[in-house]
């Protein structure tokens, strides 16, 4: 028994530091976690839904990430909740300015696919021809994507910036996490889609760590969500820009009849408006932006 107490007392400091479970197997627990769905969730969701060929039309996106975005906010909130922690500890919680940061980040998520679409359209590269969608499918596909694409941000900040980058952070500090994670989400992207490109997944480590500053300044998830669901709606749904994970070519059932073709430097190409070489400009000049609005940082909480 001694022997026993001994060899335990030993072990402990491996796995438990002054603040409860160490930080790397925090981190550790969730990774598992968050593997493990893919291999959960595909087969559970086919009993109820029958997925497409590409697996991208509007039902396919809405049946898979309500049913990820509930795994991930149920998985999270278990996690903090076995370490005497709430959500907000991850800054998912539901504060006073919440919905305030959201709106903020779906404004911010418009205006920078816009600008990048009105660029487009400047120069001769882009074009628009009225709806693609007409009577009730229309107002059938505004809500299946505005939905569809809440799920989306929500589940992928979840994955990327909610409870992984908290545990990150307090193990290695804030920036080493940030830039880990968006290698992480750039990488899940290029497993995931055929065709990207090197534009394209800088574009997407840039966007990670945007979000990640957000939530270092706001102290909230909110923002990120709001600005990855705002810019996935507009530059996938709304304006139909092209997409990898189906072929390059638009999404089935985007709103907006837009034709976008030209230099993929401006464009982005096949890989759509995400991999235009403006992306970091635009990203650069909304990350001082949000410095002079948020000018202290909330992040991390206790």
């Amino acid at each position: 028994m001694k022997d026993a107490r001994i060899s335990t007392s030993r072990l402990t400091p491996i796995f438990v530091g002054t603040h409860g479970l160490r930080a790397g197997w925090r981190f550790a627990l969730f990774a598992v976690f968050w593997y493990a769905s893919g291999y959960i969730l595909f087969p559970l969701v086919g009993l109820v839904h029958s997925f497409s060929k590409s697996g991208f039309t509007p039902a396919d996106i809405l049946a898979y990430k309500l049913a990820d975005a509930l795994y991930m906010i149920a998985g999270s909130a278990l996690l903090v909740r076995l370490e005497k922690h709430r959500v907000s500890w991850f800054g998912f919680g539901l504060q006073v300015n919440s919905l305030k940061l959201f709106g903020a980040g779906c404004l911010w998520g418009f205006a920078l696919v816009t600008l990048l679409l009105v660029v487009c359209w400047a120069f001769g590269y882009a074009s628009y021809a009225g709806f693609a969608e007409h009577g009730p499918d229309l107002w059938k596909y505004i809500w299946m994507w505005l939905a569809g694409m809440l799920l989306v941000g929500i589940d992928e900040e979840l994955q990327f910036r909610g409870y992984a980058l908290a545990s990150l952070t307090r193990g290695i500090g804030f920036w080493p996490a940030a830039i880990i994670l968006s290698l992480a989400f750039a990488g899940d992207h290029l497993l995931n889609k055929p065709m990207e490109n090197v534009p394209d997944v800088l574009n997407l480590v840039l966007f990670g760590l945007f979000t990640c500053y957000s939530v270092l300044r706001t102290g909230s998830l909110w923002f990120a969500i709001g600005f990855h669901a705002s810019f996935d709606f507009f530059a996938i749904s709304f304006y139909g820009s092209p997409n990898t994970g189906n072929g390059g070519m638009p999404l089935e059932h985007h709103l907006l009849d837009t034709h976008i073709a030209g230099p993929a430097w401006l464009t982005g190409g096949p890989q759509g408006l995400e991999a235009s070489w403006l992306v970091p400009l635009l990203l650069l000049a909304m990350s001082l932006s949000l410095r002079r609005l948020y000018p202290a940082d909330h992040y991390p909480h206790d």
